[in-house]
């Protein structure tokens, strides 16, 4: 029994048939409107012999012998006489030319042969014999028969697409074994890799490029599947982008969507009637509903904290509309309760959790990446909302905070060892970053990763520094160089930026193709981390963060050999652990902690000292001593 796949016949194919007799077109250019494989003349031979004894197995079926052999005919036969096209010019015979011009017969042959040529040139032939004429016209006889069969058995032969269908039953070889080696079997399957990979899907599909996409699509858009591909895999992403912004995604009734997308228009849901309201005409606020009232309290924060407090807030008010079927401002403290049980364990997952991180207008977006939060991540959430809610309470949005009924927890915000790199995995980073290429990419990554664990600035802060920030002091009779930063709630901070800091930015600049060694003369506006295609271009938060996720994953694999402990906590690792690495071996090395707080550009002495572990590594020695002589 043969393994080859069925291949199945769509009206695109029986139109390229088709075409390929009535039109005078070359088939590669043909198969170029019709066919994923574009003008690929090979695949197009296969197509059409395929097309061909489907038809004529079809016309057997039948008993039609006589036209399975005409449907079996090269093209070849039907070229010397095409049909004529409606917009061709009017050429008459040599015949009627002679009768309309010389009816009398005043010239001899060759003399009007000779007009005729003059008057039609190029488009003009000499005159047929009979016998050819008659050849011709059942040619053309024949191919108007041809055109007749294949109009009458498309309806036979072909068959829409379903979601079940085969890639390979679709598809030439040669795009179909593109898509199976991409795990990627049927049509359905194909489908939900579109909707779930968006506009440029093509290019996780190794070697399918866009061309052959864009009539894929256009196949399936055309067909009976088309409902199922979402406006995220036909709409190019800015686009796609745009539109969500301005009008929100169209999804399905009662899918979970990020806050800036929810649509709540049932007063019962939407908090204009909450149960716990304080009195409408005592509201301070423009908005009289939960989400305007949630929009207007995250609106006073910016950057890194305006996202953690729109995450906590967003999952709370998502839960209370779509879990408890109830307004946000309608919660009591039992609820609030219920509330943080289902942060431990959201589900269903499906509804509620996401196989990975995604942006916020991709469809697959949920508000968890993983199936539960840890306690402490239940204590900060239930920490930022009580803060919310206190400041509703205040602008009388709400009657009271249903946070306060919950029992007392642990208050204090611990930044634990867990989230700075140990001395080992420093080291380790220190040596995989020192060992790459002396390329753009490599001084890119070098000096990124210094300036992030010698400055101790945020991701963002980082993403904005340009030449311009940096500033020359002369201080006990030298230059010293520091960074000015605008960090959290617009306040502005230096940082001492070292000569190990310049030599790698010299470093950096030189392979960019920029003037190292005047750097007050280059463009202000040029950006410390650029772009490797444009030196001018900053580079976006995301990207950065992606940039040390992959090098602190790499070091990981380095170490998972050796030590897997190790190795586990740098999985976890992202940019912002280089800045509480910053802060805590700052402080271990005995650098006064007022010194670190300034780097930081914290409000407090208090808030930096939670970095230091000075406690924690002499109780860890000193158990480790007692149990070494206790226990031999």
């Amino acid at each position: 029994m043969s393994n080859t796949p069925i291949r199945y016949v769509g009206l695109h194919h029986i139109a390229f048939f088709r075409a390929a007799f009535e039109s005078d077109l070359e088939l590669h250019a043909i198969a170029g409107r019709y066919l994923e494989t574009g003008q690929d003349l090979p695949a197009a031979k296969r197509t059409l012999k395929f097309v061909q004894t489907a038809l004529s197995q079809a016309a057997k079926r039948q008993g039609k012998h006589g036209a399975a052999a005409l449907l079996r005919v090269p093209r070849s036969r039907f070229r010397e006489q095409a049909p004529a096209q409606d917009d061709a010019p009017k050429i008459p015979t040599f015949e009627q030319y002679r009768d309309e011009v010389d009816p009398d017969g005043f010239y001899r042959e060759n003399e009007l042969l000779d007009m005729y040529q003059d008057e039609y040139g190029a488009l003009a032939s000499a005159p047929a014999s009979p016998a050819e004429e008659r050849r011709l016209a059942r040619n053309l006889r024949l191919l108007q028969k041809k055109i007749r069969l294949i109009n009458d058995l498309a309806g036979q032969i072909s068959k829409p697409p379903t979601l079940d269908d085969l890639v390979a039953g679709w598809f030439d070889p040669r795009v179909a074994n593109k898509f199976v080696a991409a795990k990627i079997e049927t049509l359905g399957d194909l489908i939900l890799f579109m909707n779930h990979r968006g506009y440029r899907w093509y290019r996780a599909i190794p070697k399918l490029g866009e061309v052959t996409a864009k009539r894929i699509v256009s196949f399936l858009a055309g067909s009976e599947l088309s409902g199922a591909l979402t406006p995220y895999a036909l709409t190019p992403i800015k686009e796609y982008r745009s539109a969500v912004a301005r009008h929100g995604a169209v999804v399905p009734r009662g899918a979970i969507v990020p806050l800036e997308q929810i649509r709540v228009p049932v007063a019962e849901l939407n908090g204009s009637q909450g149960t716990n309201r304080a009195e409408i005409r005592r509201n301070r606020l423009q908005g009289n509903d939960d989400l305007a009232a949630i929009n207007a309290w995250l609106a006073l924060y910016r950057n890194n904290t305006e996202r953690a407090y729109r995450k906590e807030a967003e999952r709370l008010l998502l839960w209370s509309i779509y879990a408890k079927q109830k307004a946000f401002s309608s919660l009591t403290t039992e609820d609030v309760g219920e509330y943080m049980r289902f942060l431990e364990n959201p589900t269903p997952s499906h509804m509620w959790v996401a196989d990975r991180r995604y942006d916020r207008f991709h469809p697959a977006w949920r508000p968890f990446v993983k199936s539960g939060l840890s306690d402490k991540s239940i204590t900060y959430a239930v920490q930022v909302l009580s803060v919310m809610c206190s400041w509703l309470v205040g602008q009388r949005y709400l009657d009271s905070n249903p946070f306060d009924g919950l029992p007392k927890l642990n208050a204090a915000v611990w930044v634990p060892i867990a989230r700075s790199l140990s001395r080992k995995q420093w080291k380790a980073v220190r040596e995989h970053i020192n060992g790459l290429p002396d390329d753009l990419p490599g001084a890119r990554l070098k000096f990124l990763i210094y300036l992030a664990y010698g400055t101790g600035m945020r991701i963002h802060e980082i993403a904005k520094a340009k030449l311009a920030d940096l500033r020359v002091y002369n201080l006990n009779g030298g230059d010293m160089t520091y960074l000015t930063i605008l960090g959290k709630g617009k306040k502005l901070r230096e940082v001492p930026f070292t000569e190990g800091l310049q030599q790698y930015l010299r470093t950096y600049l030189q392979l960019r193709g920029l003037d190292h060694t005047q750097l007050h003369a280059l463009d202000p506006n040029t950006p410390l981390i650029a772009s490797l295609e444009d030196s001018t271009a900053f580079l976006a938060v995301r990207s950065l963060g992606h940039l040390a996720k992959d090098l602190f994953g790499q070091v990981a694999q380095e170490l998972a050999s050796t030590d897997p402990m190790s190795a586990q906590g740098l999985q976890r690792a992202s940019m912002h652990w280089l800045r509480h690495t910053h802060a805590t071996h700052a402080l271990q090395n005995n650098v006064p902690v007022k010194t670190v707080k300034e780097n930081l550009g914290h409000a407090s002495l208090s808030t930096t000292s939670i970095y230091t572990h000075t406690e924690l590594a002499d109780r860890h020695t000193e158990i480790d001593a007692f149990l070494a002589a206790s226990m031999g």
